[in-house]
């Protein structure tokens, strides 16, 4: 769906999903551009219903798999600490000077797929 009217319309795409901001801590898993497993922490920065940006110092590659494991705390809203599990495939990346050392902003395409689970105390 396109947004507003003249000949640049087609580049402002009308927002379908809300993207919440949650700097979070994660854990990371699945295969980095050299091939080999891993199992990272990460720092997960916003999250929707199709997507997760993610701030990883890690090389990945678009099109690799990844699964996010996010453990969101007992909130005021939340009675109960829940941890949820993503999946997805890579299809953006790009530097993050934020992060020292080869950080990368990471953007995850997410299955439709997902577990949420109370955490144990």
């Amino acid at each position: 769906m396109i947004a507003g009217n003249g000949p640049d319309r087609a580049l402002r795409p009308i927002p379908t999903e809300r993207s919440f901001a949650l700097p979070l801590p994660v854990l990371v898993r699945g295969r980095d551009a050299a091939n080999r497993e891993f199992t990272s922490p990460a720092e997960l920065v916003s999250l929707s219903a199709v997507e997760a940006r993610l701030r990883l110092r890690l090389s990945v590659r678009p099109g690799d798999s990844l699964s996010v494991t996010v453990a969101v705390p007992k909130t005021a809203f939340l009675e109960t600490p829940i941890r949820l599990d993503v999946r997805g495939t890579v299809s953006r990346i790009s530097a993050d000077p934020s992060i020292r050392r080869n950080g990368l902003l990471v953007l995850v395409r997410l299955d439709p797929s997902f577990r949420i689970s109370a955490l144990s105390a």
